[in-house]
């Protein structure tokens, strides 16, 4: 099972804070340093989630789904590598995260733990929020998007 951190910085504002999560292999411990300095220097509280692996009980389970369902079973063995189901099963856990915080915490991003944030990245996040329909839920004044984060 997926395991979390809670937050550990956030820049103050009076926006709703935005949470990053980020996919982290307990095997990378220098990737997930890299995280908790880089989420916050952007302004988002960091939030790990431990990767699924292909040795975990989660991948086991999915494995064994597959295997009674011939449908699905003989084209996900054969097209799907164990890494990248395992992969999957991380970011189902993230989004479940997601959905039940929903109410509190309104603005989530995920991440994996080698993303590259463009320096610009604050104002691309706000374009595409201006860019969705009214009435989407998008987070008032593009929550998280302040140039003065960094």
């Amino acid at each position: 099972m997926a395991t979390q951190t809670e937050p550990k910085a956030l820049v103050p504002s009076d926006e709703p804070p935005a949470f990053a999560y980020y996919i982290n292999l307990d095997a990378q411990p220098n990737r997930r340093a890299r995280m908790e300095r880089l989420l916050p220097r952007c302004g988002l509280a960091a939030r790990r989630v431990c990767a699924v692996t292909p040795a975990d009980e989660a991948h086991a389970k999915l494995m064994r789904a597959c295997d009674a369902c011939d449908e699905i079973g003989e084209g996900h063995r054969v097209k799907v590598s164990h890494g990248m189901r395992a992969n999957t099963l991380s970011h189902v856990a993230v989004w479940r995260d997601i959905v039940a915080r929903a109410e509190t915490e309104p603005l989530a991003l995920v991440f994996e733990d080698d993303v590259m944030l463009l320096k610009e990245w604050r104002a691309e996040l706000a374009d595409c929020f201006a860019r969705l329909p009214a009435g989407c839920g998008a987070p008032p004044r593009s929550a998280g998007c302040r140039d003065d984060a960094a």
